[in-house]
């Protein structure tokens, strides 16, 4: 499970345990707030409780609740991380097509409006990495859960029918990775010819982290959109 908080080195989310609760302040980029907490549960009146409660009053506060719900865009190229086990995942919009039709023979596929083709870069940022981990262990990322959303607000998932009819098929956002390594996915989307100024929403896929304080998934944090970068034609 995780949860998700601004840092000064762009948008993180971070794994809750029984042991430790994440909590976060959204500081909107570099220098303009702290970044991600780590509290322990802690005996009522010891060092680490205080900074508990002090946190959580601060998380609680009337501010706090109008910033967490405001989204924020990111722009291409910047990254949104998502905390594993013992590391963290970085992902960036690296660029976005568009067409009417895709793929050629029984894989063809026309799209009801416009096929949008977004590729996502997945990195796994050796800066992360816990001291317990061996450096040759790779990693399976967690579930995520993608959609395109119009500036109304309406969702569209993936298209199966366009994702099929790729030239060739597009490597998996589970794939596993070692410390360094990245690799890019190709997203296909079919957006109706209304739909205006479409973002990128790449959450978790886990239905419990929308119960976890300060999860992006949660209804008192704000989300996170990547911004798509001008897109090219056939």
């Amino acid at each position: 499970m995780t949860s998700v908080a601004a840092t000064s080195e762009g948008f993180r989310s971070t794994n809750v345990t029984t042991a430790v609760v994440n909590l976060a302040r959204t500081s909107g980029g570099p220098g303009r707030g702290p970044s991600l907490a780590h509290f322990r549960f802690s005996p009522r009146g010891s060092r680490a409780h205080d900074r508990w409660a002090r946190a959580r009053g601060r998380i609680c506060s009337p501010l706090d609740r109008q910033r967490a719900r405001e989204p924020r865009t990111l722009e291409p190229g910047e990254r949104k991380y998502f905390c594993e086990i013992d590391c963290h995942l970085a992902y960036s919009v690296t660029g976005v097509s568009t067409a009417r039709s895709l793929g050629r023979g029984a894989r063809a596929a026309t799209a009801a409006g416009t096929f949008y083709v977004v590729t996502v870069s997945t990195w796994f940022d050796p800066r992360t990495i816990s001291s317990h981990r061996p450096l040759v262990a790779p990693l399976t990322p967690n579930p995520r859960r993608v959609v395109l959303v119009d500036e109304r607000g309406r969702a569209y998932p993936p298209s199966s029918a366009g994702q099929r009819a790729l030239d060739h098929p597009s490597v998996p956002l589970t794939r596993e990775l070692l410390p360094s390594g990245s690799y890019e996915t190709r997203l296909v989307f079919d957006l109706p010819a209304e739909a205006r100024s479409p973002r990128l929403l790449l959450t978790d896929a886990d239905p419990i982290s929308a119960l976890l304080i300060g999860h992006e998934s949660g209804p008192l944090h704000r989300k996170v959109f990547f911004a798509l970068p001008p897109a090219t034609g056939p």
